[in-house]
């Protein structure tokens, strides 16, 4: 069996590095309740080094809102223009129907005034 070039095992390595990396930054996010603590640590150490007295329960709590709301998303605002092309481009169909609708009425009106006047 043929061994492999040194540049492939070096461009593999690099590879398999990279894919570590990205696993390991993974884990580190999703070890939610030590990524808690060392928030509130954190936030306890500026505190104390500014002289500010706060209260333990008072930062876990404040950890705890900012973790259960740092993943949910949170739409931004239409205008009022947004909204508007939003309701016709999901009602089209219902307006299309209405216009089609409409038409016919306005047409089958035409025709009786037309023919009303010949009948005259």
């Amino acid at each position: 069996m043929k061994q492999g070039s040194l540049s492939e095992q070096m461009g593999a390595m690099a590879l398999v590095d990279q894919l570590r990396l990205q696993h390991r930054q993974v884990q580190d996010h999703l070890d939610l309740p030590r990524r808690r603590e060392e928030v509130a640590e954190r936030i306890r150490t500026y505190y104390q080094a500014q002289g500010i007295v706060c209260d333990d329960a008072l930062i876990a709590q404040g950890v705890r809102a900012f973790f259960a709301e740092r993943l949910v998303f949170k739409a931004p605002g239409l205008s009022r223009r947004c909204r508007s092309l939003c309701w016709l481009i999901m009602h089209q169909g219902r307006i299309a129907v209405l216009l089609f609708r409409a038409a016919l009425l306005i047409g089958t009106f035409a025709l009786v005034v037309k023919l009303e006047a010949v009948t005259r």
